[in-house]
């Protein structure tokens, strides 16, 4: 009897962590590549099944989040020490009989933070290469968000949402973006008020003239960004970074969203909008 999808993913991840931690102790160049074979071919799997596990409560959205967080590092989306920080902490939570809010907010944030590590570790490997592509094919640019697409970070990302959304509802916690979809991703860094034109920034943030009465939306801002009305971007990035520096000392709202939110928010862009961020919603 085949066992059920929940089985199956969580049976892969752990092959695939095992190959990972272990491929290394292998002289063999031979062996090594059966087993790098091995491992794509269990990945492929991993993603079929992915699909197939249907999550209907906590208990089970949060076993997901740990089998796919174990198979993000079996992939090679984070590193080994990564995954090693945050797995007795995952754990432990999900080992309870109940659960806090503050607990399930932690949770919530070490997904994200899984979530976007793995894009990032894309983006590390490949950035350079597809920025020197897309020079003269400029479709070379979406192969970032193509690869992330096609790895278990897209059934991590949802699944990390539907968490997120049931935290916001069980905390009273709401964000008011538009009508777009899977705003439990939207979350705000500093708080503050801006009323300007919207500008949505998908790609290379250098070739844009910001204007510091706008409110602009960037996939990655830029490294000398100046003074504007208001600031989301697709990464937090780190608490000392440019940006997050910026909008503290000059009391700009500031917040993080999704790539899949940037994309749904286009048609806004060119239009008058108001900003609120706040650190327990948009």
């Amino acid at each position: 009897m085949k066992p059920s999808a929940s089985a199956f993913v969580s049976n892969i991840a752990n092959i695939l962590v095992e190959i990972r931690q272990n491929i290394n102790t292998y002289t063999s160049s031979k062996h090594r590549l059966l087993l790098l074979d091995l491992s794509n071919q269990l990945e492929h799997t991993l993603l079929t099944e992915t699909q197939k596990w249907e999550t209907t409560t906590l208990a089970q959205n949060l076993d997901k989040i740990n089998s796919l967080t174990c198979a993000a590092m079996g992939t090679g989306l984070i590193e080994p020490w990564e995954y090693h920080a945050i797995e007795s902490d995952i754990s432990n939570k999900i080992a309870e009989e109940q659960l806090s809010i503050a607990q399930l907010n932690e949770l919530l944030t070490i997904s994200r933070s899984v979530v976007e590590w793995s894009a990032s570790m894309v983006k590390a490997n490949y950035q350079e290469a597809v920025d020197n592509y897309t020079t003269f094919e400029p479709l070379a640019y979406g192969f970032i968000d193509d690869r992330v697409r096609s790895s278990i970070a897209l059934s991590l990302g949802e699944t990390v949402s539907t968490l997120g959304a049931f935290v916001a509802k069980t905390s009273n916690i709401n964000n008011a973006v538009m009508t777009i979809e899977s705003q439990s991703a939207i979350r705000g860094l500093n708080p503050g008020y801006a009323y300007g034109e919207l500008v949505v920034v998908d790609g290379n943030p250098d070739a844009v003239e910001v204007n510091t009465n706008k409110i602009y939306i960037f996939e990655k801002p830029p490294s000398d960004l100046k003074p504007v009305a208001g600031i989301m971007t697709v990464s937090e990035g780190n608490l000392v970074s440019h940006v997050q520096l910026l909008a503290r000392n000059l009391g700009i709202p500031n917040a993080a969203l999704s790539y899949d939110n940037l994309k749904a928010l286009k048609k806004h862009s060119a239009k008058m909008y108001f900003m609120r961020s706040l650190i327990k919603g948009m």
